[in-house]
C-alpha cells in the first residue's frame, strides 16, 4: 500500500482530532500526572499535540511507520520527538516503558488484536493507563459502499483486494481487556461531523478508507473509480436544507489500567 498523504489528510484535521482531545480528557480521570507517554500510530502529529496539551508535564514520543506522515509531524511539532516504529513487529524495547499508551485510530489497520493489544499493554508500568479509540467496524456505512462498488464487474479485474478490516466487535474487545486486567472500561461515540457534500466525504475516506482500493487502480481510471464511489454515497446522504451531509462516524474506545502488582 502507498505511503500515507499527510496533506490530504490534514484537510479534515478538526473533525479527525476530536476523538483524540475526548479520549485524552477522559483518560485524565484515569491518570493525572503520567511522567512517560507514547502516542501509537501518530500520523501528523495532531493527537500528539493533543497527549502534550492534556499532559504538560509528561514526555511525550509519538510513533509511526509512515515517512510523510512522520516528516509532517515533524514539522508540525519541531519541539517532540517522533519515531519510526512499526507496531506489527517487535515492540519488546517499549516493556514497562510508559505510564500511557496512547492510540487514536490507527489499530484498526493492525491484524489480530488479542495479541496486539496485549502486547501494547506490556508498554505499561504497572498502574499505567492504555487509552485507544478505532472505527467501529460494523458501523462504517462508508467503507460498506466503497466495498459494494470495488465488486462491481467493472472493477473487479483490477481491484483482487479488498481492504482488511482488523477491528472487532465490543463483545470481543471486552473479553480481551478483561484478561489482561480488571479495571477496564469501553463506550461508543457516533460523531456527526458537518460535510459540505458527497465530494467532501470522498475525499476524506481517499486518506483512509479508499486507499487499499486506490492502489490498485490503474492511474487514468482513478478518478472515475472515485466517482463511482461518489454517486454511490449520494444514493445514501440526503442532501439537507442548508445543502450538508451529515458524516455520522461511531467510534469505540477503550480505557484499561495495568495492576500494580502481577
Amino acid at each position: 500500500m502507498s505511503d500515507w498523504d499527510s496533506a490530504r489528510y490534514l484537510q479534515f484535521v478538526r473533525q479527525r482530532t476530536q476523538p483524540s482531545i475526548d479520549l485524552a480528557r477522559r483518560a485524565h480521570d484515569w491518570i493525572e500526572h503520567p511522567a512517560a507517554a507514547i502516542d501509537l500510530g501518530c500520523g501528523p502529529g495532531n493527537s500528539t499535540q493533543v497527549v502534550q496539551r492534556e499532559f504538560p508535564d509528561a514526555s511525550v514520543v509519538g510513533v509511526d511507520s509512515s515517512a510523510d506522515m512522520l516528516a509532517a509531524a515533524r514539522r508540525r511539532c519541531p519541539d517532540m520527538e517522533f519515531l519510526d516504529v512499526d507496531l506489527t513487529g517487535d515492540l519488546t524495547r517499549f516493556d514497562d516503558a510508559f505510564d500511557l499508551v496512547f492510540s487514536n485510530a490507527c489499530l484498526q489497520w493492525i491484524p489480530d488484536h488479542a495479541h496486539v493489544l496485549p502486547k501494547v499493554f506490556r508498554m505499561l508500568r504497572p498502574g499505567g493507563v492504555l487509552a485507544v479509540q478505532i472505527p467501529v467496524r460494523n458501523e462504517q456505512v462508508v467503507q460498506q459502499v466503497i466495498t459494494e462498488t470495488a465488486r462491481l464487474p467493472r472493477w473487479r479485474e483490477c481491484i483482487v483486494r479488498e481492504r482488511a478490516w482488523d477491528g472487532l466487535d465490543i463483545d470481543d474487545y471486552h473479553d480481551i481487556l478483561s484478561r489482561m486486567t480488571a479495571d477496564f472500561e469501553l463506550w461508543q461515540t457516533t460523531y456527526c461531523h458537518r460535510m459540505p457534500g458527497v465530494d467532501a466525504i470522498v475525499e476524506w475516506f481517499s486518506s483512509s478508507g479508499l486507499r487499499p482500493y486506490l492502489d490498485q487502480v490503474p492511474d487514468d481510471v482513478r478518478d472515475d473509480f472515485r466517482a463511482d464511489v461518489r454517486n454511490r454515497l449520494a444514493e445514501v446522504f440526503p442532501v439537507r436544507a442548508n445543502g450538508e451531509v451529515i458524516l455520522r462516524f461511531p467510534r469505540l474506545f477503550m480505557l484499561a489500567k495495568r495492576p500494580l502488582q502481577a
